[in-house]
């Protein structure tokens, strides 16, 4: 949990404080603040009028007004963070303290259109044990981003590629922007987004090559729809070097040999060595399929 934020529970979770101790909703949905006051108002209206489950805001101090929107929304919690951060940390906050067994991210620049509950639980019924369902998302001419991430090696780096779903449900590698359905119990055994990295994009990535090489895959679906009315484009900032060093150093580390046993591999050129470090001592334990076995088998080159 973040000493950063504080946290305003629902007034429903104060009254009730030894009820909800043993209680477990499904469904728990977070909005991430990344737009105006007015639009927040805007999709909690429709989230509070149409989503009967547990809902939070993650904010930042001075975004909005929490009291008066804590007075206008009682049955939602507020999670407000003292300086603007990554994604992941935001993310992690909630995965961390949500009491549900499955968790949502959405935006409150974006527009849920369509949201199919009993597809998805299927999904994450799945005998592949899915980590997430990650949504379609449209732009504001409703045109489709391209879904399909597929994992590559570029430069001895960890590489992305991307295409256009044909098929639903389909495989994908990371969940973009953070957003989507989440196991809870899975996210926080796996220790969720890594907060050393310091890059949405990478957060994202990192946290799904670690889900797929931990056994548990990512699947792109239709059952959600995100629908984005004031964007033409949605753009994730790949830039940050530092950040996809620490990605690569993750990933590339770790080699199964013939009998499956994890063997460390020190990473050509530059590497994060802290990171090395840190899956020499225990990542490498949790690895079930390495890297380059993964870009060969989605028919990339490893």
């Amino acid at each position: 949990m973040n000493s950063n934020c504080r946290v305003y529970p629902s007034v429903e979770k104060t009254r009730n404080q030894l009820s909800n101790l043993h209680s477990m909703s499904l469904l728990s949905v977070g909005i991430l603040d990344v737009s105006t006051p007015e639009r927040l108002k805007t999709v909690l209206d429709w989230y509070t009028s149409h989503m009967d489950m547990d809902l939070h805001v993650m904010t930042v101090e001075g975004r909005c007004d929490v009291s008066a929107l804590r007075a206008s929304y009682p049955s939602v919690t507020f999670i407000v963070f003292a300086s603007a951060g990554f994604n992941g940390e935001k993310i992690n906050q909630f995965g961390y303290g949500c009491h549900s067994r499955f968790f949502f991210v959405t935006r409150s620049d974006a527009d849920l259109v369509v949201f199919d509950g009993a597809r998805i639980k299927s999904l994450m019924g799945d005998e592949r044990h899915p980590s997430m369902v990650l949504p379609l998302r449209l732009n504001g001419k409703g045109e489709a981003s391209p879904d399909i991430r597929l994992p590559l090696i570029s430069d001895d780096s960890v590489d992305l590629g991307a295409d256009m779903p044909v098929l639903f449900p389909t495989d994908s590698l990371y969940p973009a922007l953070g957003l989507g359905i989440y196991d809870t119990a899975l996210f926080q055994r796996l220790r969720g987004y890594d907060e050393q990295i310091h890059s949405e994009f990478w957060q994202s990535v990192d946290w799904g090559i670690r889900s797929w090489t931990y056994g548990y895959p990512m699947l792109l679906s239709d059952a959600c729809v995100f629908y984005f009315p004031g964007q033409l484009s949605l753009v994730e900032d790949m830039s940050d070097e530092e950040a996809r060093r620490r990605v690569s150093t993750k990933a590339l580390s770790v080699r199964l040999d013939a009998d499956g046993k994890p063997q460390m591999v020190r990473p050509k050129g530059s590497y994060d060595r802290a990171a090395f470090e840190e899956v020499k001592a225990r990542g490498r334990y949790l690895v079930k399929k390495d890297y380059p076995t993964l870009v060969k088998e989605w028919g990339g080159k490893g």
